[in-house]
């Protein structure tokens, strides 16, 4: 496969195979199981919350490489540990904090200086995920029964 096409919007499909486990496609690119925790589901697939440490992860792993490449900044190696906790909000399981460590190693001390004059202060901006998430991104839900479109509000 070639790639995506360019576009403003990217799509997931997910169905559902039993239980708590569904099969997804990502924009017909990737494909993907996605399991629950037991005792709900079998655990035998990332959850949804697995999928968003990634994402979180991935992203800022990312916009740190593409400040690394834009400062012409060296590496030997970077690895990301992303943590996520679990939280009980209203007797509801909610997620309450993630924390995300990006660990460098510059592959001079000159890319280490440059990569504390410039890059550390810069390489949020370009994180879509992260950014979006701590901003408060509204998310829309219609619940499709045959020809009916229900909007499904926020809980309170």
């Amino acid at each position: 496969m070639t790639g995506r096409q360019k576009s403003k919007f990217f799509e997931a499909d997910i169905w559902w195979q039993h239980q708590f486990k569904f099969k997804a496609e990502l924009d017909g690119y990737h494909k993907i199981e996605i399991d629950e925790l037991e005792p709900h589901g079998t655990d035998s697939a990332p959850n949804p919350a697995d999928y968003l440490l990634l994402a979180i992860g991935g992203c800022l792993s990312s916009s740190l490489i593409f400040s690394i490449i834009k400062f012409d900044i060296s590496l030997k190696k970077m690895h990301a540990k992303v943590r996520g906790k679990y939280t009980r909000v209203n007797e509801r399981v909610r997620i309450e904090k993630v924390d995300v460590v990006l660990n460098v190693e510059p592959s001079t001390e000159n890319d280490l200086e440059e990569m504390r004059e410039w890059c550390i202060y810069v390489f949020r901006n370009f994180c879509i995920i992260s950014e979006s998430i701590r901003k408060g991104l509204p998310i829309g839900v219609t619940l499709k029964i045959g020809d009916e479109e229900i909007e499904i509000p926020p809980p309170k």
